[in-house]
This record gives structure tokens, C-alpha cells and sequence, in this order.
């Protein structure tokens, strides 16, 4: 791990003098929210996840938080929830000209991704524990 850091940071000094590049940007450190706070949650995950937008529905299928318009997220929720009702399954995929809606539920919730890229089963565990963990406290249970 040393030898790549030495590599990389001698590449980068080269660079400088080159001209190739002004300056290294370190990337930036997101801070983990505040246990609880809805809200702050799904900016979160969005930031963190590179996602277009997150909306939270309760199991009645009230919204509870979006990052996105609310017509937005009501729309997708209801165009997509009896699909996933009716065949009991753990997550909905639906592709529109430019982007993805995902559906799937945790504990009850509902979570709506809207996103340019197709999230795999692997990304939507990954938020859905990280969902739980800022929510609930860190579980383990499904």
C-alpha cells in the first residue's frame, strides 16, 4: 500500500510539472446524519450513493420524506408498488428513457431510488443497511 502511495504521489508531482494537472483534489469526507432525522438520512444516501433522488413511504404509503418533487415520488409509488405487491417480490426495477426507479421495502418502509445507472442487489443491501443503521440503530435483522 506504501509502494502505490509513493507511485501515485510522485505521478501526481510529475504532473504538476507538466502542467497536466493544477492541483490534486482530495475527495471530499461526507458526514455520516444524525441518528433519526429522516431527512438528513436520505440526502445521505443520495450523496453518498450518487443517486437523483430518494423518497421514503410508510406501509400505508404515505410519504414520509423525498429528496425529489413530491408528484414525482407519489407518482412512481403508486405506478410501482402493485407490482410489487402482486408478486410479492423484494425489489421492482422500472426503466424510463433517461433513468431508473427502483422500489423495495425494509422493515415495513418503502424506499424509492430514482438514479441513472441500474443499482444492483449488491448497492440496494448496501443502502438498505445503511437506511436501517441511521434510522433504527445498527441491526442485523431482515
Amino acid at each position: 500500500m506504501k509502494l502505490f502511495r509513493y507511485f501515485l504521489r510522485g505521478v501526481q508531482e510529475v504532473a504538476k510539472e507538466l502542467g497536466i494537472i493544477k492541483s490534486v483534489v482530495k475527495p471530499r469526507r461526507i458526514p455520516p446524519p444524525q441518528p433519526g432525522r429522516v431527512q438528513d438520512i436520505l440526502r445521505y444516501l443520495k450523496t453518498r450513493h450518487s443517486l437523483d433522488g430518494v423518497a421514503l413511504f410508510d406501509p400505508n404509503g404515505t410519504l414520509i420524506a423525498s429528496t425529489v418533487k413530491k408528484e414525482e415520488a407519489n407518482s412512481a409509488f403508486y405506478l410501482i408498488q402493485p407490482i410489487l405487491e402482486e408478486t410479492d417480490g423484494m425489489y421492482v426495477f422500472l426503466r424510463r428513457k433517461v433513468d431508473w426507479i427502483t422500489l423495495f421495502r425494509r422493515r415495513g418502509f418503502y424506499l424509492i431510488l430514482f438514479s441513472q445507472y441500474h443499482p444492483d442487489i449488491v448497492d440496494l443491501w448496501v443502502i438498505g443497511r445503511e437506511f436501517e443503521r441511521y434510522m433504527w440503530g445498527s441491526t442485523w435483522e431482515d
